[in-house]
């Protein structure tokens, strides 16, 4: 298992060699919006990923891996301190309404 790059140069090194070099890579070129030349000096403006979901049995697993996938959310931190600009869809959102209604009814 790769250790994660310690400089940002590195990481746009490896960032580069996937997406250009590799098979693997060059499938997510079209996800990634970019400016500059991979292969020089590049930055990524703008990504989009995929998802599978997950069944949850109960509330409880719902709420647990909500709480997961915003933690993850919150710790990206970007160049100029942007925050991570996202949104969940509505699916996800009746799993936080319940949770709040849940705590204001038992409160």
């Amino acid at each position: 298992m790769q250790t994660y790059p310690k400089t940002e140069a590195a990481f746009k090194d490896m960032v580069s060699t996937f997406l250009v070099f590799s098979k693997k890579g060059r499938k997510y070129l079209r996800d990634v919006q970019y400016t500059g030349n991979l292969l020089v000096d590049f930055n990524i403006t703008a990504s989009r990923g995929r998802y599978q979901h997950i069944h949850f049995n109960d509330g409880v697993e719902k709420r647990r891996g909500i709480d997961e996938v915003e933690e993850v959310l919150h710790s990206v931190r970007f160049r100029f301190r942007d925050p991570f600009r996202g949104c969940l869809g509505p699916d996800y959102l009746a799993i936080r309404n319940d949770q709040e209604s849940h705590i204001d009814f038992w409160s």
